[in-house]
C-alpha cells in the first residue's frame, strides 16, 4: 500500500507540540480571551488552547475562534476526527447563518475553518466531501487550491483520469508543493492500476524530487518507493529504500514495509529489532496520525508471530487489528482490502493454533485424543466467519485478480506469496484456477512466472495431480528470487508431499529436508507430517514416555529410513534432536526441568514429559525469535506506543512549565 506524500495540514502547519502554559483568564473580556486562545493555538500549545477554548465557548457557544480552535485541537492533538468535524461544521454553519451577509465579516477564520474541514474529510476518507469543500473554498478565497491537491481525492474516488491529469499538471507546474503532490499521486495511480515498473519509476521520481529540493517527507517518499520496488520484485532496492525511509526514526510505513520484507526472507531476529524501532516511531507520531496505520502495523506483528508459531499472541494481535481498523484516508487501499487481508492472516493463525492443540493431544490419553478428534469435526464458527470475510472482500473481480497477481495494491492488503495457497482453500480450486488464469494473462512482468507456477502447483496438489504439482513446485522453487525464503519453503513442501504420494520416497525426503532447512514452520502451517523414526537413548521412564508421545505426534509420519528424532539426556534434563535422513543435525530442543517458583510444586514425571514434547514441537517446527513473554510484551503496541506517547507528552508539559 502507498501513502499520500503528506496531508495538506501536516505540510502547512507546525508539528503539534504538547506544551502547557499557565494562563489565568480571570478578568479577561471575551474578545481578549479569543485573542489569547488564538495565540496559544498558533504556537501549537494545544493543551492550553483546549482549556482556554472551552472557557471561551462556555461564555460564547457561537464563538468562531473557539469552535475553530476546538476543532483543530480535537483533530491534531487528540486524533478525534469525529469531534473535530463536529466543531468545525458547527463553526461553518454559524458563519453562514450569522456572518456571511455582514458588511464586515470574519472571512479569514472562515477560510481556515473550511481548509481544516477538508483536511479532516481527507484523513477520514470522505473524498467526495473533501472535493466539495475545496470547490467552496475556491469560490470564496484566493489563492485557490492547486490542481494537484485534488489528485489524491480523485484517485480514491475512482476517477483515475481526473487524478492522472491533476498529477501531471502538478508535476509540470513550477510550484514545488504541487510537484510533490503530483509525483506522489502519480506513484499511487500507477500502483493502483497494477503497472509494476511504471509505479516504481513514478515513485522513484517522487523520491528524487524530494532528495533534490527537500520538499515533502523523505520518509514517506522512500517508504512509497520501497513498496513499489517490492511490487516490481526488486527486493534489494526495496530494503534499501525502506531503511532510508526508516532512518532517524522516520516513517512508520517504511518500518512496517521493512518488517514484512524481513519476515518473508526468514530474517526474524532482524524483524524483531525493526519492530522495536517501529514502536518508538509510532509513539512519536502526532495523535491525529496514530490510528492511520495502527491495525496494519499490528498485522505485520501478527505475521511475525505466525512465522514464530506464537499463535496465541498472534490471535490477540490480529483480533485487535480487525476490531479497530485503521482510518484509510491517506492510504491507497480501502477497508475491505485490509479486512480481507487481516482475515486471511487470522485463518493461518487459527490453523497453527489447531495444529499446536493437536500436537499437545499426543501426550494425552486415548479418551482425550478421541474426544479432541470428534470436536475437531464440528464447524468452527470463527474460521467460517474469516473465510466469509475473505470471500466478501474478493467478490470484486478487480480485487480478486489483483490479489492473485501478488504484491499489488489492488488486491488484499499485504498478502504474502507464501499465504496464497491458503487462499485456494477459502475460494475453492475452480475459482482460484480461473483467477490465476486472469492474472497470468494480465501480467507483463516475466519475473512473476514462478509465482504463478507456484500457485498452479498448489491447485494441482488439491486436485491430486501429483506429477503436475511436483514438477511445477520444484521448477517454481528454483526460479523464485533467493530472498523468497518462506515461499521457497512452501513450494518445497508441496513438491515433497506430491512426490511422496507418487511413491518416490528418496526425492520426497530431499524436498522435506529443504523445507526444514528454509522454514520448518511451513510443515505446521500446511498441516504436513515429517517421515521419521523416534529413538530413545535415555533409560528412564520419562524419556520413554517422551518417545511414545512423539511417535503419535501430529508432526510425525512414522517411516524407516526417513528423518530421525532422538530423545537424549538424563533424568530431569532431556533434549530432543532432529536429524536428516543422512544424519545431519537439523535442530535440538533443550528441555531441562523448570525450577518451580516459590511455594509451587515441582513437575510430575508426566508433566515433565509433556513439557519436553512441547519444547520439541515449538523449537523444531517454527522459526525462533529468541524472546521471552516479557520481550513479546515489549513489542506489543497496545502498551508500548501509549507509554511512549504519554512520556513525550509529560516531557513537553514539564518543558513548558520550566
Amino acid at each position: 500500500m502507498l501513502f499520500l506524500a503528506i496531508s495538506l495540514a501536516v505540510a502547512q502547519q507546525p508539528d503539534p507540540a504538547v506544551v502547557a502554559e499557565n494562563i489565568d483568564t480571570t478578568g479577561m473580556s471575551t474578545a481578549e480571551l479569543a485573542t489569547e486562545v488564538r495565540r496559544v493555538h498558533d504556537e501549537a500549545q494545544y493543551i492550553t488552547a483546549r482549556r482556554l477554548a472551552e472557557d471561551l465557548l462556555g461564555r460564547d457557544p457561537a464563538n468562531l475562534t473557539g469552535l475553530y480552535v476546538m476543532g483543530r485541537v480535537q483533530w491534531l492533538s487528540e486524533g478525534n476526527h469525529a469531534r473535530a468535524m463536529h466543531y468545525l461544521s458547527q463553526a461553518n454553519r454559524i458563519y453562514l447563518d450569522e456572518h456571511d451577509a455582514a458588511e464586515e465579516r470574519p472571512w479569514e477564520v472562515h477560510s481556515e475553518i473550511i481548509f481544516a474541514m477538508q483536511n479532516v474529510a481527507e484523513e477520514t476518507g470522505d473524498y467526495g466531501y473533501q472535493l466539495e469543500l475545496m470547490d467552496e473554498y475556491d469560490a470564496r478565497f484566493d489563492p485557490p487550491f492547486g490542481i494537484a491537491e485534488r489528485g489524491w481525492a480523485h484517485m480514491r474516488e475512482g476517477n483515475l483520469v481526473a487524478a492522472r491529469r491533476a498529477a501531471l499538471d502538478g508535476i509540470e507546474s513550477g510550484d514545488r508543493w504541487q510537484q510533490v503532490l503530483g509525483h506522489n499521486t502519480l506513484c499511487a495511480i500507477e500502483s493502483e492500476e497494477g503497472n509494476r515498473e511504471a509505479s516504481l519509476g513514478a515513485c522513484l521520481a517522487a523520491l528524487e524530487h524530494r532528495r533534490e529540493y527537500g520538499s515533502g517527507s523523505l520518509a514517506i517518499a522512500a517508504g512509497n518507493a520501497s513498496g513499489a520496488a517490492w511490487t516490481a520484485l526488486d527486493f534489494e532496492q526495496s530494503e534499501t529504500l525502506a531503511r532510508e525511509g526508516a532512518s532517524g526514526g522516520g516513517s512508520v510505513n517504511a518500518w512496517r514495509r521493512l518488517i514484512l520484507l524481513l519476515v518473508d526472507e526468514g530474517r526474524t531476529s532482524e524483524a524483531v529489532e525493526a519492530l522495536r524501532e517501529l514502536r518508538h516511531a509510532q509513539g512519536r507520531q502526532e495523535p491525529s496520525m496514530r490510528d492511520l496505520n495502527r491495525a496494519d502495523v499490528d498485522a505485520a506483528f501478527a505475521r511475525l508471530l505466525l512465522v514464530a508459531g506464537e499463535s496465541t499472541r498472534g490471535m490477540t494481535v490480529i483480533d485487535r487489528a480487525l476490531t479497530w481498523p485503521d482510518r484509510r484516508g491517506l492510504i491507497s487501499t480501502d477497508e475491505d482490502q485490509a479486512r480481507g487481508g487481516h482475515a486471511l492472516l487470522r485463518l493461518a493463525l487459527r490453523r497453527v493454533a489447531a495444529e499446536r492443540a493437536a500436537e499437545a493431544m499426543s501426550t494425552r490419553g486415548l479418551l482425550s485424543r478421541l474426544s479432541h478428534r470428534l470436536l475437531a469435526l464440528l464447524p468452527d464458527m470463527g474460521r467460517l466467519g474469516d473465510e466469509g470475510a475473505v470471500r466478501s472482500a474478493l467478490a470484486d473481480t478487480v480485487r480478486l485478480e489483483g490479489t492473485f497477481r501478488v504484491y499489488l495494491d489492488a488486491g488484499l492488503n499485504d498478502t504474502p506469496s507464501w499465504l496464497m495457497g491458503d487462499l485456494i482453500d477459502v475460494l475453492g480450486v475452480g475459482v482460484a484456477a480461473s483467477a490465476l488464469e486472469q492474472a497470468r494473462s494480465a501480467e507483463p512482468l516475466s519475473g512473476m512466472t514462478p509465482y504463478y507456477d507456484g500457485i498452479d502447483a498448489e491447485i494441482a496438489l488439491r486436485r491430486r495431480d501429483w506429477r503436475q504439482a511436483s514438477a511445477l513446485a520444484a521448477q517454481a522453487g528454483r526460479d523464485l528470487p533467493q530472498v523468497e525464503v518462506l515461499y521457497r519453503a512452501r513450494l518445497a513442501a508441496v513438491a515433497a508431499e506430491a512426490t511422496w504420494q507418487m511413491g518416490d520416497r528418496e526425492q520426497a525426503l530431499a524436498h522435506y529436508e529443504r523445507v526444514m532447512q528454509l522454514d520448518p514452520g511451513t510443515m505446521r502451517r500446511m498441516s504436513f507430517q515429517l517421515p521419521a523414526t523416534v529413538q530413545v537413548r535415555a533409560s528412564d521412564a520419562t524419556a520413554r514416555a517422551v518417545g511414545k508421545y512423539l511417535r503419535r505426534s501430529r508432526r510425525v509420519r512414522l517411516h524407516k529410513g526417513g528423518f530421525s528424532i532422538m530423545v537424549e539426556g538424563g533424568e530431569g534434563d532431556l533434549k530432543t534432536c532432529l536429524r536428516s535422513p543422512l544424519g545431519s543435525l537439523l535442530a535440538c530442543a533443550e528441555a531441562p526441568m523448570p525450577v518451580p517458583e516459590e511455594d509451587a510444586m515441582p513437575m510430575t514425571d508426566t508433566e515433565y514429559a509433556r513439557y519436553v514434547v512441547e519444547r520439541f514441537h515449538d523449537r523444531v517446527f517454527a522459526m525462533p525469535l529468541g524472546l521471552s513473554n516479557v520481550d513479546l510484551n515489549s513489542l506489543d503496541g497496545q502498551t508500548t506506543v501509549a507509554g511512549e506517547a504519554e512520556r513525550a507528552r509529560m516531557e513537553a508539559i514539564l518543558e513548558g512549565i520550566e
